[in-house]
């Protein structure tokens, strides 16, 4: 899967980052495949692109081996010719094209989970749910009759387009150094054996991955400080209280106090069903009121300070490269800061009111007074 991936992006680069070879490739899709979709980059930073990207490459396999040739012929520089030649050759072996398709099979379900966590207003007991959801597929996917379904589809695809038949490899002698009594190397005994191991190691690798970033104790705190907050039933749990008082330390004193107004809460008369809504709720009462729900706050700001998703931040990053371009390479701090803060706002930034903020602009001197006048509201 690594030299399927690296491979790849490597495609995705010699057709995307070249207007003549995106020509020949788009000519020829017309001709062969107008219905398929373009080449998809495969950007290494991005996670939610790759099963995008395995899925262009299957569905213009065979027009990729044509844009090849064509492109070989074209091209005077040896370099550029030497990588065309090595991403041709591996797209003729079948372990190219089987890390292809199994990648597009697994990517395609972390892809999902990783576009669903990326959502703004996303809590961490919702994300557990979904991580469960893709694990309980993803094991069910790992069963000897998927497995036959798959071998049996890529079997039938390669043998609609120039792909080598699949072999075991040269077998090899195991180092004298290893050597003990008794230890012989593991060999497969078909071509369907040796893949299935690859195909239900990749899987396990997979789901030991994702168990791995979301079986952690703070994530597992956040997740019991939300279910305490946004259930009624939770909120009488002496345990999970516990937990909390105890990983929190002096930020909760009273533990009486805090199942007291966590009952207090929900039954206020309020619909507080999420965080957004409890949010929402807190942020409408006055001082006094406020203080007649201090532990509960208490436990909002922990939540609103450690995040269930940086989907907000990492956006941030992504708009710096779109609005300090070459054209605004002078731009001083404090600008791009405030640019950044409206680009990445955009819901919010549609909502203010544009006549009231240019004639507050206006009117902060006279200059401008008399340069634009007022806006008519």
């Amino acid at each position: 899967m690594d030299d399927t991936l690296s491979t790849v992006y490597e495609i995705t680069k010699l057709i995307k980052k070249s207007p003549k070879r995106d020509a020949i490739f788009s000519k020829l899709k017309d001709e062969i495949s107008e219905c398929s979709p373009g080449i998809r980059i495969l950007c290494p930073t991005r996670w939610t692109v790759r099963a995008e990207a395995f899925s262009s490459i299957s569905e213009n396999y065979h027009v990729l081996q044509l844009t090849w040739n064509v492109a070989k012929d074209a091209t005077k520089d040896t370099e550029l010719k030497t990588r065309i030649g090595g991403v041709a050759a591996h797209m003729e072996k079948f372990e190219f094209f089987f890390g292809v398709e199994l990648g597009r099979k697994i990517l395609n379900m972390t892809d999902n989970l990783s576009r669903s966590l990326q959502t703004k207003t996303i809590s961490a007991h919702e994300g557990q749910t979904l991580v469960k959801i893709t694990l309980s597929t993803l094991l069910k996917m790992r069963t000897e009759i998927n497995f036959n379904l798959f071998w049996m589809y890529v079997e039938c695809r390669r043998s609609s387009i120039e792909v080598s038949s699949p072999a075991l490899p040269r077998k090899r002698k195991i180092t004298r150094r290893y050597e003990t009594d008794g230890n012989t190397t593991e060999y497969p005994t078909s071509v369907e054996e040796r893949y299935r191991k690859i195909y239900f190691q990749i899987i396990d690798l997979t789901m030991a991955a994702i168990k791995d970033r979301f079986d952690q104790k703070g994530f597992q705190m956040l997740q019991n400080l939300e279910t305490a907050l946004t259930s009624s039933e939770n909120a009488s749990d002496s345990d999970l209280i516990g937990s909390i008082i105890a990983f929190y330390g002096d930020n909760f004193t009273h533990a009486d106090r805090l199942h007291t107004q966590l009952k207090l809460l929900h039954c206020s008369g309020a619909a507080l069903t999420d965080l957004p809504s409890i949010i929402i709720y807190l942020k409408s009462l006055n001082s006094t009121e406020k203080s007649f729900f201090s532990e509960v706050i208490k436990i909002v700001k922990l939540i609103l300070v450690m995040p269930a998703t940086n989907a907000t931040s990492e956006r941030s990053f992504s708009a710096l490269r779109r609005l300090k371009s070459w054209l605004r390479t002078t731009t001083c701090q404090a600008r791009l800061n405030w640019c950044l803060l409206l680009h990445v706002h955009k819901q919010r930034t549609d909502g203010l009111p544009l006549k009231v903020l240019v004639n507050e602009f206006v009117t902060c001197n006279e200059s401008r007074m008399r340069l634009f006048g007022r806006y008519p509201e």
